[in-house]
């Protein structure tokens, strides 16, 4: 899709306003329409960035990046070279609020998928017999990007890791990974317990190897637990 939703919304509410705004301007001010559209255009497109909508043209690029751009290139029929000067300025240290606002909406996502997470994962109501608990499991586990790890986050995430390797002991006698899955299961009590001292990057890597481990299970190549196997799985994380 070369232009998304709020990038059409965008645009049309520009075409209006600008349109409304010409109704009341002497027709000597005509050609005039072109820069007064484009800069309505990315005043609008630069709030609806803010608030988080993100209009864009070609998948990527910011409505307020190519509407800038177009005003650059009419800026300088008007203004020469200053004009560009000042657009190229500005529009670098517009940039820089934009990195700074992601930043913002990528912590508040991250806040909100937690705090949806945690609400929405009963380890106790889960079967390993089936494919879904273990789909559960691996949309469980919690890895933050843009937020610090925090004590509940550390307690969410050595529940889920504690039930993966109770669930695959019970299924092998040893597998490959399994002392590096019970470090992590320990890794993340110590975090729960000093949040602060936890190594951000490391734990981040390793929740991601749980993932895998918990995606890839049907490939671990360990001999069965066959005691586990002749007494039956509990069906309860525990």
């Amino acid at each position: 899709m070369i232009i998304n939703i709020p990038a059409i919304i965008t645009l049309v509410l520009a075409v209006l306003i600008s349109e409304t705004l010409f109704a009341t301007i002497p027709a000597s001010a005509e050609e005039k329409r072109i820069f007064l559209t484009l800069g309505i255009t990315f005043i609008l497109a630069l709030i609806t960035e803010l608030i988080g909508l993100a209009p864009r043209l070609f998948y990527l690029m910011p409505l307020w990046m190519a509407a800038l751009i177009l005003l650059g290139i009419e800026v300088h029929a008007r203004y020469g070279v200053l004009g560009i000067v000042g657009l190229l300025v500005g529009g670098a240290a517009l940039q820089a609020l934009m990195f700074v606002v992601a930043a913002f909406h990528e912590r508040r996502r991250e806040r909100r998928d937690l705090s949806r997470s945690l609400r929405s994962v009963d380890l106790r109501g889960l079967n390993p017999a089936y494919d879904q608990a273990w789909d559960a499991l691996h949309e469980a586990v919690f890895t933050p990007r843009v937020i610090p790890w925090t004590r509940e986050l550390l307690e969410h995430d050595h529940k889920v890791a504690a039930c993966v390797e109770r669930w695959l002991a019970a299924r092998y006698s040893d597998f490959p990974g399994a002392d590096r899955l019970r470090r992590l299961v320990v890794a993340y009590a110590e975090g729960a317990a000093s949040p602060e001292k936890v190594n951000a990057a490391a734990l981040r890597h390793e929740s991601e190897w749980l993932q895998s481990i918990i995606r890839n299970r049907e490939s671990l190549t360990s001999m069965p637990n066959t005691r586990a196997e002749a007494h039956g799985l509990s069906g309860r994380a525990g």
